[in-house]
This record gives structure tokens, sequence and C-alpha cells, in this order.
């Protein structure tokens, strides 16, 4: 399972994979491979997929880390049995941030912190990972170096470790991968699975249409409201107010295939919205019916955009 450089940012991937890994199961696979080439992602759905879904898989679950496991990646790579990394690549820096920018609040930071702390010793106890790795990975120490095998953490640094440095040897066994393996056919082999056939699952014709519609959603509202601008200016309904609900009907559809709360109840409420600003425009003036269709629209358009979840 390929999770590339913007996966972790988009929830449909999320959704994506926890069809594949229950139809893996469900088929009887002989083990699940991620591929693992990401600078991070969402934090709480990084936290939920590996909780609710690979911590409990039975199959051998493994990960090999193409270029590198940064943040969110890294919280990935944690919940296999064995992680192997690609020569020169890196795995760390998990730390907790805001998506704005700003500074997350102390007490606020500690919360999250001690959170998503808790959620992952147990995950890290059943896979044979050492917690003071994964702590050094997520939080800051302002007061002392830290030290594992050959790499020190300076004061107020998170952990990163190359290739070479997570599979150094320390107390006996690996800091944390297993091998350094630079293809997944040697991944493969080390881990004797090379005589299986290997799937790598793609998203369906409709999933992939959802992910861009998604994607896109702000940019369909922008070209929507546009056209619908421009059909209000002309007499009669023409080309404008074709392309104006035709844009709006491929926002609605996508938005509801790749399981936001887009369905027909905010379809209605859309265009019982518009109904309302052309009953302002050309029937009865006064504003209350335009400013009730303006609220409906950006309504509904909001909440079609929201994870149904």
């Amino acid at each position: 399972i390929p999770i590339g450089q913007k996966d972790l940012i988009n929830k449909q991937a999320f959704r994506f994979w926890n069809r594949t890994i229950d139809r893996a199961v469900e088929e009887k696979a002989k083990a699940i491979v991620l591929e693992i080439d990401t600078p991070g992602g969402l934090a709480f759905d990084t936290r939920d997929i590996v909780t609710d879904k690979l911590s409990k898989v039975d199959l051998p679950l493994i990960s090999w880390v193409k270029r590198e496991a940064l943040s969110a990646g890294a919280l990935i790579a944690f919940s296999t049995e064995r992680i192997h990394m690609s020569e020169g690549t890196t795995i760390g820096s998990a730390g907790i941030i805001n998506g704005t920018g700003q500074e997350i609040e102390k007490v606020t930071r500690a919360k999250l912190e001690s959170a998503f702390e808790a959620s992952f010793r147990p995950v890290l106890k059943k896979r044979g990972h050492r917690l003071d790795v994964l702590q050094a990975m997520m939080f800051v120490d302002e007061d002392e170096e830290r030290s594992f095998g050959s790499v020190t953490v300076r004061k107020g640094g998170l952990l990163n470790l190359t290739a070479s440095e997570a599979v150094e040897v320390v107390d006996g066994k690996p800091l944390l991968a297993a091998g350094v393996m630079n293809s997944l056919e040697e991944v493969l082999k080390i881990e004797k699975l090379d005589e299986f056939e290997v799937i790598r699952p793609k998203p369906t014709g409709f999933e992939a249409f959802a992910w861009w519609v998604a994607a896109i959603s702000p940019l369909l509202i922008a070209l929507g409201l546009g056209a619908a601008y421009l059909e209000f200016k002309a007499p009669g309904f023409g080309l404008f107010g074709f392309i104006s609900l035709s844009i709006f009907a491929v926002f609605f559809f996508g938005n509801s295939v790749a399981g936001n709360l887009a369905g027909y109840e905010l379809m209605a409420m859309f265009l019982l919205g518009v109904a309302l600003i052309v009953l302002e425009i050309f029937v009865l003036p006064g504003l209350v019916a335009g400013i009730v269709g303006a609220m409906l629209v950006m309504g509904s358009l909001w909440l079609a955009m929201a994870d149904r979840v």
C-alpha cells in the first residue's frame, strides 16, 4: 500500500486504506507492506487509523521507508511489526503542530501530547518498538539532551534518524529499523514474501473522481457562484446558468461519493436557497428572502465538504 507525499493530508486516502486493509484481511493476504514516502499529514486521522485499524491487523504488517517517513509518516511506521529503510532515508520529527501555523498553547500541547502518547503505548508494546524513541520524536525537552546510540538530540530538538542510525544495535536490538533495503523486492525477499503475488491497490474510477472533487471543492464553489452571478446579470436562462448548475452538480456528487455530508438533503437546501435568492431579485425585493437564501446556499456548500464521521 503506497503512502505518498500528499496522501496523509487527504481524508479520502484514509477511507481507501481502511477498505483496502479490510479486503486484505478478508482475502487472507500473506502480509501487508506499507511503502512510505511522506513528510506527514493529519495527526488525528493518522492516530485513528493506527489505533483502530493497523494495530488490530493480525496479518504480518511491514513498512518500507522509500524516501522519508516524517511526522505522521513516522507514526504510521511505528504501527508495523518491522521497519525497513532505504539507504539515506530518514524517519522522525513527529511533533504535533497547529495546522494554522500558530503556536499551540502550553496546556493544550501538554494535553494533546499526553493523549497521543497514551494512544500509542499499547501499539508500541504490541509491535515491540521502543517508547523512548517515539517520545524523542514527538516531544521537545528544553532542559536536557537525549542520546540514542550514536545520535544525540539537542535541547529543544526532536529525534530524526537516518537509515544507518535506525538499524544501530542498542541494548541488544536495533534502535528502530530491522534493516536497510533499497527496493521493495529486497524487502519481500528478506521477509520471505518474494514468492507471492504483489497487489498494489488503486482507487476505483469513482473514488479517484471523488478525491479530485474534494480537493478542488473551494475552486468549484467559486466558479459556480461566478457563473451564477453572470447568469443573474443576463436576461432569461442561458449558458452561464447551465454551467453553474453543472458545476454544483459535480460538487455535490463528488463530495457525496467521497463520504462527506453532501447528499439529497443538502442539495435540496442549496436549491431552496437559490430559489429564495431568485425570488428576492425578481419577485419580492426586501432583503429577507435574499439573506435567508444566501445563508442556505453558503451553509449547504460548507456542510457538503464536511467529513461524515
